[in-house]
């Protein structure tokens, strides 16, 4: 709901700002009998939708990567609460805590894998890994 009511708002925002830049720009041509004025009339309407369009991409792109940190931040401050109560635990060895840090130790790989720069042998010798871990 509120990614529609921000791209209504966006939307909204490329319209009012386009329209009175067009019409300042329009009224700043004297007459409209000149050749050039066509060409003038068609850069106003481009530099007009065009500037607003541009921030309003600015800004959800904003959005949504702000989205990717938080959700990122989260998975990691799971993944330190988890570490913590395995630390704290004092079974340490049973199989039900070490399988619960595994996965979580995977998950985290998996949330980082998607951009980072391994290739499939590398992410794959690091699984392996975790899991002998």
């Amino acid at each position: 709901m509120k990614k529609i009511i921000l791209a209504i708002f966006g939307i909204l925002f490329v319209l009012i700002t386009g329209c009175s830049l067009l019409i300042c720009m329009i009224s700043g041509i004297p007459t409209f009998d000149q050749p050039a004025a066509t060409f003038y009339l068609v850069k106003a309407i481009v530099l007009s939708f065009g500037f607003p369009l541009i921030a309003f991409g600015f800004f959800a792109h904003d959005l949504y990567l702000r989205h990717k940190m938080e959700m990122r931040s989260q998975m990691i401050r799971k993944f330190k609460e988890s570490l913590m109560a395995y630390q704290e635990s004092s079974c340490g060895d049973s199989t039900e805590a070490s399988e619960e840090f595994r996965n979580s130790l995977t998950c985290l790989f998996c949330a980082f894998a998607e951009d980072g720069k391994l290739s499939e042998n590398e992410q794959k010798d690091l699984l392996d890994y975790i899991d002998k871990l």
